[in-house]
């Protein structure tokens, strides 16, 4: 019944039912071992050998973010319940393990916490000690981040540091009035947000540079939402348009990193670009808003060419977001409340990190 439950509700996204239901194998919820890890739906962690621009063509059964989990829950399923011998995925998956294996070493940050967040770190972690790799080179640091992460209650959050977000929040806040701005170390400010732009391919997600991540800690993923986040808050840093043509290289930057994520069907994914079979990686409205917002404060400081590029993927995203919601709409579902909850958001409380008002 839980195996079945569980299925239903994330259907083909295996993102969060396959670790859902490699925990309960662990904990003894379904069944003998054997049994219950024939129950955990299989992952195929042998195609993370192919070349990271394949992803989103191949269709990964999981989103974007989620390629630690994939590699170590795959293989911890391999383990326990592997394919016939006679099956050739048997004889190919045991063949490609150790050439994937050190993958989840390069992808894991100086903090040890994959995303900077608890899910993904224990997911990872007791799916490798589960599968006779207690000592493979990645899990000593992703326990001491999740020790490091505790908090002194005994809790854990599910992001251990939200600083480029807050910051970008806070000041748009603040910047609205004269009170909030002197209160500001602004030269301080533009320059730290300027510092968490991303200037060359991220490793994890092979995401182009310009964008920005939540965290300023190496686990970050650029991301749509905060990189239209931190493009609004450079525009409200700037006293007049001098100051902002000297930052229109680091935005013209942003704003092209933001137009190369845009979708098809004219809206912005969260992070990636053509992952769009899966919920949890399609275009959603409040973070096509989002990136409007960013794209119509900064349209006239960019270069001439940028401008007209801009003019005509605004109303793209505007057609967009003005389709009509529905229950069963890409992009959002529902609470067991009744009311719509983007992907991001859901996906942000699940995985990474608190919802964002």
């Amino acid at each position: 019944m839980i195996c079945r439950a569980v299925v239903a509700r994330y259907g083909k996204d295996k993102t969060f039912s396959v670790p859902i239901l490699m925990l309960c194998a662990i904990g003894g919820r379904l069944g003998p071992e054997k049994e219950a890890w024939s129950r955990v739906l299989a992952l195929p962690f042998e195609l993370a050998a192919m070349p990271r621009e394949w992803f989103g063509a191949i269709g990964l059964p999981v989103v974007s973010y989620a390629l630690p989990a994939l590699i170590a829950i795959g293989y911890a399923r391999f383990y326990h319940a592997p394919p016939s011998l006679l099956n050739p995925l048997h004889a190919l998956r045991k063949a490609l393990w150790p050439r994937i294996s050190p993958m989840l070493k390069l992808l894991q940050p100086s903090t040890g916490g994959y995303l900077e967040a608890t899910p993904l770190t224990s997911f990872v972690t007791m799916a490798l000690a589960s599968a006779g790799e207690k000592f493979h080179p990645c899990v000593p640091e992703a326990v001491r981040f999740l020790e490091d992460s505790q908090r002194p209650d005994g809790s854990w959050p599910i992001d251990t540091n939200l600083a480029t977000w807050g910051t970008t929040l806070s000041t748009k806040a603040l910047t609205a009035t004269s009170e909030g701005r002197e209160a500001l170390d602004i030269p301080a400010l533009k320059s730290w947000l300027l510092e968490q732009q991303y200037q060359e391919i991220h490793p994890f997600t092979n995401a182009a540079p310009g964008g920005w991540a939540w965290t300023d800690l190496p686990g970050g993923v650029p991301d749509a939402d905060d990189t239209s986040g931190a493009l609004v808050a450079l525009w409200h840093l700037c006293e007049d348009e001098a100051e902002r043509q000297a930052l229109a290289p680091a935005v013209a930057k942003g704003v092209q990193w933001l137009m190369d994520l845009q979708n098809r069907d004219g809206g912005i994914p969260t992070f990636c670009r053509g992952w769009g079979t899966l919920p949890f990686d399609r275009s959603t409205p409040e973070i096509t808003a989002h990136a409007l917002h960013a794209w119509g404060l900064w349209q006239v400081v960019l270069p001439e060419e940028l401008q007209q590029e801009v003019s005509l993927r605004i109303p793209r995203a505007i057609a967009f977001i003005a389709r009509p919601p529905s229950r069963g709409a890409p992009g959002s579902t529902m609470c067991p409340c009744g009311s719509a909850m983007s992907m991001p958001r859901r996906r942000r409380i699940m995985c990474m990190g608190p919802p964002r008002s």
